[in-house]
């Protein structure tokens, strides 16, 4: 059981499981969804996470635009058998970028993001190292 009473405008009153806390909000820092508080005069930051913040950190990127990949690169050596966009073009998470062949099996590239396709670095029957730069892309 929780029960929650404000005192003022950044002061609470929580009383769970029998235990009682002092609550008073010093801080929010709403682009990283954080707010810095006093507990029983204990600084404390709480992090809040949305749907869309745990999907992105699952994924291996936070929720600030600017940090996601804008290049992609060759997870292997192979050979590029077709370049399956064009640049301008736009494209949206899990469209396919190209088809590389690495120990005769074909593997296809593809874009975690929607984004558009700023520049292709390579061409079909290129040969590619892997962390060869395949494509810029604008986020």
């Amino acid at each position: 059981m929780m029960d929650v009473k404000k005192i003022s405008a950044n002061q609470f009153h929580l009383l769970q499981n029998n235990t009682s806390y002092n609550i008073t909000v010093l801080g929010v820092d709403w682009e990283n969804h954080t707010l810095q508080v006093l507990i029983n005069d204990q600084r404390v930051e709480v992090k809040h996470e949305t749907d869309l913040d745990k999907t992105l950190k699952k994924m291996g990127f936070d929720n600030k635009k600017s940090d996601i990949q804008t290049e992609i690169f060759a997870p292997m050596p192979g050979l590029i058998l077709d370049v399956l966009v064009k640049e301008n073009q736009q494209v949206i998470k899990g469209d396919s970028l190209a088809v590389i062949e690495a120990m005769k099996m074909e593997n296809v590239i593809k874009v975690d993001f929607d984004c558009f396709v700023k520049k292709i670095h390579v061409s079909n029957k290129d040969k590619v190292e892997k962390n060869t730069l395949l494509f810029e892309v604008n986020v």
